[in-house]
């Protein structure tokens, strides 16, 4: 038993000391933009992360509407179809925002709001729904919603350049 919680104690230290590092470096700077490290990747990558995979995945929902709608135990499809559509948009306005020559922080703070927000809303409609659709829908949504949000936290973590 005591092992066990020797080893935890050893991982928790490995695992939460470089965040305490950027956490204190961020708090040095007053600012969390502009940190900097050899392991993390820049604003621009991030966005452009967030824009390609939101875009695969409105295309994904445009393309098989009725499959994924099947997946989570439904038959009306338009739902599918208008986050479809707004992920390709939102994909379009992200990797814009991506590939200028200068990332404009207005412009990151939009984008991350975007994802804070679908964040919420996807954890209110798994609430929401949980009766009505299936398990792996419920599973689905909150996994995007994971990775939507740690797409929003590493847009505010790294370095603008």
């Amino acid at each position: 038993m005591r092992k066990g919680l020797i080893t935890a104690g050893i991982c928790r230290k490995m695992i939460a000391e470089p965040y305490r590092m950027v956490i204190a470096r961020g708090l040095l700077n007053n600012s969390f933009v502009g940190i900097k490290t050899n392991t993390m990747l820049s604003v621009k990558s991030t966005l452009a992360i967030n824009g390609i995979s939101s875009g695969i995945t409105g295309i994904a929902l445009l393309a098989f509407t009725q499959p994924i709608a099947g997946l989570f135990g439904l038959s009306v499809t338009r739902v599918f179809t208008a986050t479809g559509i707004f992920l390709v948009l939102f994909s379009i306005y992200v990797l814009y925002a991506a590939l200028q020559k200068e990332i404009k922080p207005q412009q990151v703070r939009f984008i991350t709001g975007l994802d804070m927000l679908w964040v919420v809303l996807s954890i209110m409609v798994t609430i929401g729904t949980w009766a009505s659709i299936s398990l792996l829908g419920s599973l689905v949504i909150l996994a995007v919603a994971a990775w939507v949000g740690l797409m929003a936290y590493l847009q505010t973590a790294r370095p603008t350049e």
